[in-house]
């Protein structure tokens, strides 16, 4: 703990440097600088709100609510690094607080360290086995990483805490989505829109399962009211022109792919849906243009490098059909299509 004291008075030392041109009142104690910060924090005034907590954490180096706290404004501010110092520190200081755990958590996720994020969201539970917003933030990395099993083992403890929560049969809902699962993904898009009839989201990726799910029809039509609600949700249109690709209809899945790419010009998943329908009509020039657009925008659909590898080897540009013909290889190797 030592070592640590040290490391988190420097740390101490470089905020309040960095934060110097504000000024303190040396009449306050300790306490009362961080109820000075937690007012900044909530104004969401995270720079003054770490120069109140520092401060009070120089007057007392074992105030572990302070550490927390600004830890928190860090991790307000996205410098996760700083922010996992302080969690360090706090949790040194008080290793039974489950929210510590949560919170640098948060912090190693933000900073793409999942292995991390998952073992503070196991240790929180470990000590508060009921903390659903731990379960949530657990469930959520791992549907990130892919393992749907587990998350949705960890969205139905939600369910199981708290019955009425709309967004755990949600999350739950896109791990079956994400398996293949759709009819079980449909049960609880359904079950979250009985709880919240207005839950956007949840409308929106219920009808991505119907197509899914192989009823195209339907998948449509909820995109249709979805659109009627919000006609600038460029996500909708291009989810509906891949519904009406799947039904063969090109000429409506372009429309809508265009609606989509209007709307949105660096919707990558766009310019890959419409060089496809756009090469399946042989409107190859428009096809290529397509492709060329995603590529440039780091597409991985392995048959859009696959088609274009076609159009440049009948144009004769051998080296070029090479190129994309390796890619396609390279993206079909690794399961995407």
């Amino acid at each position: 703990m030592k070592i640590i004291l040290i490391f988190a008075l420097a740390i101490s030392s470089i905020a309040c440097n960095c934060y110097a041109e504000y000024e303190i009142d040396e009449n306050l104690t300790a306490r009362e600088h961080f109820n000075k910060g937690m007012v900044y924090y909530n104004r969401k005034n995270y720079d003054h709100a770490i120069l109140q907590f520092t401060k009070a954490i120089q007057m007392n180096p074992q105030f572990a609510d302070a550490f927390k706290q600004r830890g928190n404004a860090f991790l307000k501010l996205g410098d996760y690094d700083r922010a996992i110092w302080d969690y360090d520190y706090a949790i040194e200081l008080n290793p039974k607080y489950p929210n510590l755990y949560l919170d640098r958590g948060s912090a190693y996720l933000n900073k793409g360290d999942s292995e991390k994020a998952l073992a503070d969201y196991t240790k929180a539970l470990e000590i508060s086995p009921n903390f659903i917003m731990v379960y949530e933030g657990r469930g959520m990395v791992y549907a990130d990483i892919g393992d749907h099993d587990k998350a949705i083992a960890d969205f139905t403890k939600i369910i199981e805490l708290e019955p009425d929560n709309a967004r755990a049969f949600y999350r739950r809902g896109n791990a079956y989505n994400a398996k293949g699962e759709y009819g079980k993904a449909i049960a609880n898009y359904n079950s979250a829109l009985s709880l919240s009839p207005k839950y956007y989201k949840a409308r929106f990726e219920r009808a991505s399962a119907y197509l899914n799910k192989g009823d195209i029809d339907r998948g449509i039509s909820e995109y249709d009211k979805l659109l009627m609600e919000n006609p600038y949700d460029d996500a909708a249109y291009n989810n509906r022109g891949y519904g009406y690709f799947l039904k063969g209809d090109n000429e409506s899945a372009i429309k809508d792919y265009s609606a989509a790419l209007e709307l949105n010009p660096y919707d990558v998943d766009a310019w890959d849906n419409i060089g496809i329908s756009y090469y399946l009509t042989e409107r190859y020039s428009l096809a290529k243009e397509s492709f060329e657009t995603a590529a440039e925008m780091g597409s991985v659909c392995y048959e859009c490098y696959y088609y274009l590898s076609e159009m440049y080897a009948k144009d004769g540009e051998t080296e070029k059909a090479k190129i994309y013909k390796d890619k396609a290889r390279q993206y079909k190797q690794q399961g995407i299509k």
